[in-house]
């Protein structure tokens, strides 16, 4: 017999993070965006002092099952704790996957039946994905799905042999060039951050960057977003206390210029920020930073490496794949919602079956004005 427990509040998570992490274990979900640090840490600092509705799940007492929801009162929904600064996000299911869900779906609602549910970036090949969808119908619920942007990984290869080997010559040429390129314009040296004690001289060197980069002017840096500082801080210090820290920066002639603001988890690197120094722009000081991290990252016994953040010609090339995610809306069966799952399940696909050319052209349309996401 399954039984639930609802908690609503962030300060009574801590209790879970043992339990929570061996679930994780158990299943295809331990990604850095559902473990404990990251998810306790991003709703202090984003989602301080709101409503959550997190639900454990138990069978004879071992915890199955995990529903991180927030109560979106603004938008009168409940969401996942996804925004730019969290990838993504999904529901998480040990053993019988509908057999969890019914009681999630169930327990959800008899509590909020009137609210929406706004599912971000649940991981598409995920097999709560696919089962979901059957036990929302049988508890009259229409869900209505529409892709997400790809995020492009890099599986790494065994150390000693060089991840570029399979590469396109024209990439491998232009990394070379470009590493060449920086090192004719001073002495370039290579940082890397992992302890607690490193947190503070690794945070300094980040904050330069970002205060010298494009994104200062665009408003979007570290220190332009007003509590994004605190937030990668403290995640910074959290994660170098459990060994997960791995920050990297690369200096020209003494001054930091590049920076990638990563975490190691499960044997996969998550390069979450980086940025540039504006003034080096024309020396592609992030380019050949990245090139140092995945070699880094292959001697370190990395099993992949996973770019985050806006997609890029390079990122793409790099990459040997790309997860998919999709945006699901949950809501009650009106006439409304099943005309809107009919457009986005059936209609569309028909028009990007029959007219790919136009579906092409709009998104390049898309990427150009920086609407991809």
């Amino acid at each position: 017999m399954l039984e639930i427990a609802e908690i609503g509040r962030v300060g009574e998570l801590a209790p879970f993070e043992r339990e929570w992490q061996c679930l994780l274990d158990r299943t295809n979900s331990n990604v850095l965006f559902l473990a404990y640090p990251w998810v306790s840490t991003w709703l202090k600092h984003f989602w301080a002092d709101k409503p959550i509705r997190f639900l454990f799940v138990r069978k004879g007492g071992d915890l199955v099952g995990l529903a991180p929801f927030m109560v979106d009162e603004e938008r009168n929904c409940l969401a996942f704790p996804v925004n730019d600064y969290g990838e993504h996000c999904d529901l998480v299911c040990a053993g019988e996957d509908e057999e969890v869900l019914e009681v999630m779906v169930g327990h959800l609602k008899s509590r909020f039946a009137r609210l929406d549910w706004n599912l971000r970036r649940m991981p598409k090949a995920s097999h709560v994905q696919r089962a979901l969808p059957s036990v929302l119908a049988r508890h009259g619920l229409i869900h209505i799905c529409h892709e997400s942007w790809p995020s492009p990984f890099l599986g790494l290869a065994p150390a000693g042999r060089d991840y570029l080997e399979s590469k396109p010559q024209h990439l491998r040429s232009e990394i070379r060039r470009k590493r060449k390129r920086i090192e004719k314009e001073g002495r370039v040296e290579f940082c890397k951050y992992t302890s607690l004690e490193q947190c503070s001289a690794a945070m300094e060197e980040v904050l330069h960057i970002e205060r010298n980069s494009w994104k200062e002017q665009n408003g979007t840096s570290f220190t332009a977003v007003p509590g994004l500082r605190e937030f990668y801080t403290e995640v910074a210090c959290r994660c170098a206390e459990r060994s997960m820290l791995c920050i990297y920066t690369l200096r020209l002639a003494s001054e930091p210029v590049a920076h990638v603001y990563g975490i190691r988890w499960g044997g996969a690197y998550y390069a979450l920020k980086t940025s540039y120094c504006e003034s080096q722009k024309g020396l592609s000081p992030g380019v050949v930073l990245f090139d140092h991290c995945i070699r880094d990252a292959v001697e370190s016994g990395m099993m992949e490496f996973n770019f985050l953040g806006d997609q890029s010609r390079w990122k793409n090339e790099l990459a040997s794949g790309a997860r998919e995610y999709v945006e699901m809306k949950v809501c009650p069966r009106t006439v409304a919602s099943v005309a809107r799952q009919c457009v986005e399940h059936r209609i569309k696909p028909f028009i990007r079956a029959r007219l790919p050319m136009a579906v092409a052209a709009k998104r390049r349309l898309q990427n150009v004005l920086g609407l991809g996401r």
